[in-house]
This record gives structure tokens, sequence and C-alpha cells, in this order.
């Protein structure tokens, strides 16, 4: 008696993992999202169209690029235009891209973004072009995308890339200083 109620005891526990192991797939597997990129606000900000054909706002994870003018606020930080333009024409030469996505902030998703086929991400690409920061406070130190990072900016500023070529304010700083 004693094995039969182990026995079905067992059966319910593994029927209840082979459950969540069969929730939990669909769920990890939708983490991840393909779309086109349809306009970029400035280097850290683009507008993705998804496959539902809703435009999502993704903020990229783990940087932060000079900033564009915001009237009545600040003028547009040095290399800002600089910094938009690579990653419009990155996702013009790529349009497609995968959204991993890290978190949420302001209304936008924060997310890693691959293009189709290449092997750096969209954010690695613009820290080694010195046209952006690796935002530290923002980005996992575990995460292998974030030592990319760490390193690219390392060789920028090594090689004065970009931004790199001079006395350039972190956005960060430049975003308090200017604040009102």
């Amino acid at each position: 008696m004693q094995f039969v109620k182990a026995l079905r005891m067992n059966k319910t526990i593994i029927s209840g993992c082979a459950f969540l192991v069969a929730v939990s797939i669909p769920f990890f597997a939708a983490l991840a999202w393909p779309g086109k990129v349809i306009s970029v606000h400035d280097g850290d900000t683009i507008t993705v169209r998804n496959d539902g054909g809703h435009a999502v706002k993704v903020r990229l994870y783990g940087i932060d690029c000079p900033e564009m003018e915001q009237k009545g606020k600040w003028k547009e930080q040095p290399f800002a235009k600089e910094a938009q333009l690579f990653v419009q024409a990155l996702t013009h030469k790529h349009p497609c891209v995968e959204i991993e996505p890290m978190g949420e902030s302001y209304g936008r998703v924060v997310a890693i973004i691959a293009t189709t086929g290449q092997k750096e991400t969209v954010q690695e690409k613009i820290i080694a072009a010195g046209l952006g920061w690796h935002y530290f406070k923002y980005c996992d130190a575990g995460l292998q995308i974030c030592q990319n990072m760490l390193k690219s900016e390392l060789a920028a500023q090594w090689e004065q890339a970009g931004l790199w070529t001079g006395e350039a304010m972190p956005p960060w700083e430049w975003r308090h200083k200017n604040a009102d």
C-alpha cells in the first residue's frame, strides 16, 4: 500500500513538473522577438515594428549615447548626431533585428539588439565606434555583452575613436548639469 501511495505521489509530482516545463518553454522562448527598425530617435533609442505590426520604442540596454537637443532643456551634445546617423546606417543596412528584452524604462522596452546575420550587437558596435558610453550603472557585469562593451570602450578610448578624441562629458553628467 505504501508503494502505491508513493507511486501516485511521484506521478503527481512528475506530471506537475512536466506541466511547468511545457508552460515555461514558450515563455522563455518568447522573451526574444524579431522586429524591423522603423526609426532611430538617437544613438540609444529606436522604434521597431514587431511581428504583430505594432511600433515599439526600444532603449538599447547597457549604453548611453550623447544627448540630442531637447528644446527648452539643453542643446545637442557633441557626437549626438553622429551616434544617431551611425545607428541609422547600421539598421538601414540590416533593418531586421532580434530584440532581447531586459526590462522597461519610461514606457520603453530596454533590450539587447542584434541585427540579422551579425555577430556583434548594435550596442557593441556603437561603443567600438566611440559613439557611446558603456552604462555601467545599468549593465549587469556578469553578462557577456557588458564585458564585451567594457573591452570595446577601453579599445575606443585607446584608439581615440569618436567622442574619445577630446574632453567628452558622459550623458548622465550632461543631463544632470543641464536639468532645470
